[in-house]
């Protein structure tokens, strides 16, 4: 039995750069967050396969089962940052579509500036209710009292306490008593 020389293990990053492929000429070239659509040359030519770029980024994979002529959507778009099972992001007719899907979810969120509106408001007590919530006040220091119908404006409580009664901090800092514990508001939690 003759020994034979055992060449040292690789490490996994040295054997990935065995592995690392050109970017195409098209996404080498691309401007950041632009969106391009390459043909994965190594798909079977029954199903062909695209890949998804933004930037120099790899987001996506466009399956192209045109040829079987599906109800549902010829291209089938898949994403590993899509949160359904599997990451399938969807079925589209066109492969633009599927494109602009799979580019949807790395859109950055658009930030509001505008303070969502508060839900509808219920004639009751303050029993439950812990965390930020809204009472409508027709002035500064009056209660909506109407118990038929809300009046007034809300105004945004942070946090309440017992102080021998309630007493409340709105968003703005002030302090206002919000009596017993029996005491009925239009309130929206």
């Amino acid at each position: 039995m003759t020994a034979t020389a055992v060449k040292p293990a690789e490490t996994h990053a040295e054997a990935l750069d065995d592995l690392e492929e050109p970017l195409p000429k098209v996404v080498e070239d691309a401007a950041p967050g632009e969106l391009n659509v390459t043909r994965d040359e190594f798909s079977a030519p029954s199903m062909p396969q695209h890949d998804v770029w933004i930037g120099q980024d790899h987001v996506g994979v466009i399956f192209d089962e045109s040829a079987a002529n599906l109800a549902r959507g010829a291209f089938g778009a898949w994403s590993s940052k899509c949160r359904n099972r599997g990451g399938v992001v969807g079925f589209y007719a066109t492969k633009e579509e599927a494109a602009q899907a799979i580019a949807d979810l790395y859109a950055p969120a658009e930030e509001s500036t505008e303070t969502p509106a508060p839900p509808a408001p219920q004639w009751r007590t303050l029993k439950g209710i812990t965390g930020p919530f809204f009472i409508w006040m027709e002035s500064d220091d009056r209660f909506a009292s109407d118990r038929k119908q809300c009046t007034g404006a809300p105004v945004k409580f942070t946090r309440w306490w017992m102080e021998g009664t309630r007493v409340g901090e709105t968003e703005d800092g002030r302090k206002i008593r919000l009596w017993g514990v029996a005491t009925k508001y239009w309130v929206a939690a």
